[in-house]
């Protein structure tokens, strides 16, 4: 289980183009080995609307920086990253449950700074510096969800589904949010 709350800033620098900032701390508990870890992360974004209202694409780039320490023998890795993606519209939407539906595609590159290893259990170790990313969305023109005491950290403005690949890696991911 692992919960890492956050705090974000976005500086709407114009109309097309925001610059986003982020700190998240958090706390990962193991239960097959009873261990604690602390995480970290860090990073900051620039995110261009490109001016094609039909699609509405969205251009991002993004760099960050996360790390963990183990509670138990004091393991600890960290990793840093550049990601950069393109996310787009389809063109059409449609209305369904009071909301307007638009499908959106995404494409994304992550490129890791130093080699990443990824512990295999039925194999051996994936070691990786780099992802492409590929997938699809649902946005929402009102979140999905509900209120928590004020709270609207259970709502979504988007779910879809992705593949990643690259140097060995293979992950299927659902999404919750813009994925880029």
């Amino acid at each position: 289980m692992t919960v890492t709350p956050g705090l974000e800033y976005h500086w709407l620098f114009n109309d097309k183009l925001t610059f986003e900032s982020y700190l998240d701390l958090g706390y990962g508990h193991n239960f097959t080995n009873s261990s604690n870890v602390g995480i970290v992360s860090l990073g900051t974004a620039a995110v261009y609307q490109i001016d094609m209202p039909e699609y509405t694409p969205i251009w991002t780039n993004r760099l960050f920086w996360a790390s963990y320490r183990s509670s138990i023998n004091d393991n600890s890795d960290r990793f840093a990253v550049y990601q950069a993606g393109l996310d787009f519209g389809l063109g059409y939407n449609w209305r369904a449950f009071n909301r307007n539906m638009e499908p959106r595609l995404f494409v994304s590159g992550r490129w890791f700074f130093d080699d990443l290893t990824f512990a295999n259990p039925e194999g051996d170790d994936v070691v990786s510096n780099y992802t492409y990313e590929l997938g699809a969305t649902i946005k929402f023109d009102k979140p999905i969800g509900w209120d928590v005491f004020g709270w609207d950290g259970l709502k979504l403005d988007r779910l879809g589904v992705s593949y990643q690949n690259g140097g060995g890696i293979i992950v299927w991911r659902l999404i919750f949010s813009l994925p880029i």
